[in-house]
């Protein structure tokens, strides 16, 4: 029971600086950075050393979930606290010092983190650190020590915000560097569902149906270390995945014929939804990295990522019977990408010929 309250504390101090943005008053969904933000010239690593890449393992958008449900039925299905992830978290070995990665002053601190407010209005979130600052005090980058990692991750969460609360995505270009990731997305295999959650085939399909994407991205590769080295942290190596900073999909026939044209599912490079929307982002099946599964924290598992392709379902009587191909490409946020092709049948008695 006692470590069941230790991981549960754990993965909702996680969720926790998920709605940072609510507390401040922002807005809690997020839209895409503007041409301005976007434009501004990139900043160093709140680690030293400031300008070298460090591990990242975990990105914006990613689920986070605790199932608080057991005993009775697939847990997955119960309630219990979802949300997206609204920045990364950077390997850093307890004990690590945090600097501001712009000048600016302290606007808040809590228990756990440090909220810091730029000249020009941006906010950045240090979680899982003990603050070594004040509120108000005046911060210099790369010089003030906000505080030092602590936490049993061995992490950093680092986010950084409008000065409306809205999350951004710091490893989009422009924001974090350096950073460079050359691993290639992956989109695994489709589901089918129908109405009530039933498992499809892919061939006789009819009626109202639910296609999900289950797809994922590998982790950057850890960074080679030099003369100026830093010590990374027991986790460093995990290779768990996260979640595709963008997937879209398009439906055509067999004979090429355009029928669902291509769609955004989602997009993480700019922002992450509201909290409310995360089961019409993702479907029942998807858990996050080390979660919270019933009566304990699964530190060993990877996530899942199952993304709805469309909000409602797709009603396949309103298509003539015959074969279709469900095109699915994930990219992250250095345009790495890749697709999945698979061909479904759609087969409604009405159509019947």
């Amino acid at each position: 029971m006692k470590a069941r309250r230790s991981a549960v504390k754990v993965c909702m101090l996680t969720l926790a600086a998920t709605t940072v943005a609510a507390a401040l008053g922002g807005s809690a969904t997020s839209a895409p950075a503007t041409a301005a933000t976007a434009g501004r010239d990139g900043y160093g690593w709140p680690v030293a050393p400031f300008d070298r890449e460090h591990p990242v393992r975990a990105a914006v958008g990613d689920p986070r979930t605790i199932f608080r449900s057991g005993g009775h039925g697939d847990p997955l299905g119960g309630p219990g606290t979802f949300s997206f992830h609204n920045g990364i978290d950077i390997d850093a070995r307890n004990g690590t010092p945090v600097y501001p990665v712009v000048s600016g002053f302290v606007r808040e601190v809590r228990n756990e983190g440090v909220i810091a407010q730029a000249d020009d209005g941006r906010l950045f979130m240090y979680m899982h650190i003990v603050p070594a600052v004040r509120q108000g005090a005046r911060l210099t980058a790369r010089e003030t020590v906000l505080g030092r990692v602590e936490n049993w991750a061995h992490e950093l969460h680092f986010a950084e915000l409008t000065s409306a609360g809205a999350a951004v995505n710091p490893l989009q270009p422009g924001h974090l560097a350096p950073y460079r990731d050359i691993t290639v997305p992956t989109v695994a295999r489709l589901h089918l569902r129908g109405a009530r959650g039933s498992r499809l085939a892919p061939y006789a399909l009819h009626g109202r149906i639910t296609v999900i994407a289950e797809a994922y991205d590998p982790p950057a590769a850890v960074p080679p270390r030099g003369r100026e080295t830093f010590r990374l942290s027991k986790f460093a190596r995990d290779r768990f995945p996260v979640t595709p900073a963008v997937l879209t999909w398009s439906l055509s026939t067999l004979g090429g014929r355009v029928v669902v044209a291509p769609q955004t599912v989602v997009d993480f490079r700019g922002g992450i939804p509201s909290d409310e929307s995360f089961w019409h982002v993702y479907a029942r099946g998807t858990y996050q990295n080390r979660s919270v599964i019933g009566a304990r924290m699964h530190w060993l598992l990877p996530g899942r990522f199952l993304l709805r392709l469309t909000r409602s379902p797709l009603d396949t009587r309103r298509l003539a019977n015959g074969v279709y191909v469900a095109t699915v490409t994930a990219v992250d946020v250095s345009g790495n990408r890749s697709s999945l092709s698979e061909r479904l049948e759609v087969w409604n008695a009405r159509n019947a010929q």
